[in-house]
């Protein structure tokens, strides 16, 4: 292996290592001084992008506790009620978008958009 062929390595090899740091996309301040953060993270390997919430559980300005990650990349949108009972998600998979309503931490409804062939397109570009 030449010089160049060990440069072009070490840039792919550098390059494989940054792209695969988790970053920021978004954050919120939940009730009780719970901050809900949106982090997307590269795979090279899968040659897929992925979306993961944490919360930060924070008191007196410090951080207490954090918790596990959790994949929302099949999420195509999502919002929670303003008393955080309720969160509607619209979901995509195999090109096919179904709708879950979620109370406390059990699904109460789910619907595959598909199934009644009474929905056209569902578009979940805006917020």
């Amino acid at each position: 292996m030449n010089a160049t062929e060990e440069y072009e390595d070490e840039i792919r090899e550098n390059y494989e290592r940054l792209a695969q740091i988790p970053t920021v996309i978004g954050a919120y301040l939940r009730a009780n001084g719970i901050v809900r953060s949106t982090w997307s993270q590269r795979s090279i390997a899968r040659g897929k992008t992925f979306k993961f919430v944490k919360d930060i559980f924070v008191s007196n300005l410090k951080k207490v506790a954090e918790s596990l990650p959790l994949d929302i990349s099949t999420e195509a949108l999502s919002k929670t009620s303003s008393s955080e009972k309720f969160r509607a998600v619209i979901r995509k998979n195999d090109n096919k978008h179904y709708l879950e309503i979620w109370q406390d931490d059990s699904i109460i409804r789910f619907v595959d958009f598909t199934t009644f062939n009474l929905h056209g397109p569902v578009y979940t570009d805006g917020k």
